[in-house]
């Protein structure tokens, strides 16, 4: 797992403005901590992580990072683990051995976290909360956080929704600005990375079908298939509605296979590719002489479309990394 503190020693966490208890610290999770972390999970959650969905989070370095809370005696107390893309902190699980419980060893860990990210220029962190969870409610409130929203049935075993909430971090602008200086990517450095060229491949095949949807579909159904304007205007508009549509429910389906496990970029990626190959196959299928069909494969094609769309920005931020 990257180090994002810039100020650490083997694997041990520094630079917290207030230090944690005589004893206790905090270090980078990594495989060899699970055994404990998933004792710890099993106790805290009716729907609990797999080993598997945190072998993958280990895996997703650059923007999946965990933390370990270990007392005087180096077992693990506590755990966090969270995910950072671009200036956002995103709280994915936190949790406190029973046997640890009341001491605020969770209201520690989190501080911590939020310190860190923070020195290291994150302006936002958010997370997900069941509603009748009052005593992990209290403690979000009592750090600053405000719930901005709720996510309705989000959660299983039992069915329950999510509130969401978000708090402004305040980063320290030197620190920030430190960061900044010490990581520099040339030109060269970058045209070796396969996310910028797939990236740039997959936005350049995207935009022929914005191309034909905007300059030259309305003109080809009147000149060419002898569309009215009005039954013109109705064609034309349709496939903006299904891609309206299916973007939304593309980006809420990802999000719940990344939030129960799934890693972010093969979800993303997953989204994206299968969108754009199936609209780059469907699309010319509009010039084909019987009109049913035709319009048949432009829906379709818009529909991929907007599956694409879903992940699009989502993904480039996320090859992005924490950098």
């Amino acid at each position: 797992m990257t180090d994002p503190s810039g100020s650490t020693t083997g694997r041990e966490h520094a630079g917290a403005e207030r230090p944690l208890p005589e004893g206790w610290t905090v270090v980078t999770l990594q495989e060899s901590d699970l055994d404990d972390v998933l004792a710890i999970e099993a106790a805290s959650f009716s729907n609990p992580w797999t080993r598997d969905m945190f072998l993958r989070e280990l895996a997703n370095a650059g923007v999946s990072y965990g933390y370990v809370l270990r007392g005087p005696d180096g077992r693990a107390a506590a755990f966090c683990t969270v995910w950072v893309i671009v200036d956002e902190v995103h709280i994915n699980n936190l949790a406190v051995d029973p046997a640890w419980r009341g001491h605020g060893l969770g209201q520690a860990l989190l501080e911590f976290i939020l310190r860190l990210w923070s020195d290291l220029g994150a302006e936002r962190a958010t997370l997900e909360v069941r509603r009748s969870n009052e005593t992990a409610v209290s403690l979000y409130a009592k750090l600053g956080f405000t719930v901005a929203g709720i996510r309705r049935e989000y959660y299983t075993e039992p069915v329950e929704d999510a509130l969401i909430p978000w708090m402004f971090l305040a980063p320290r602008r030197p620190a920030l600005a430190e960061r900044v200086a010490a990581v520099q990517i040339g030109w060269a450095d970058l045209l070796r990375r396969r996310a910028l060229w797939a990236t740039c491949c997959g936005q350049f095949g995207a935009n022929y079908a914005w191309y034909f949807l905007l300059s030259w579909l309305p003109s080809y159904l009147v000149k060419e298939r002898h569309f009215s304007l009005s039954a013109m205007a109705v064609w034309a508009a349709a496939p903006y509605l299904l891609m309206a549509m299916t973007s939304l429910g593309g980006g809420i389906l990802a999000d719940r296979l990344i939030v129960r496990g799934a890693s972010a970029i093969r979800v993303r990626q997953g989204f994206v590719c299968m969108g754009l190959l199936v609209t780059a196959f469907l699309l010319p299928l509009v010039l084909i002489p019987r009109i049913e069909w035709a319009l048949a494969g432009l829906l379709i094609a818009c529909f991929t479309y907007g599956i694409y769309a879903s992940n699009l920005w989502a993904l480039s931020q996320t090859l992005a990394g924490a950098r």
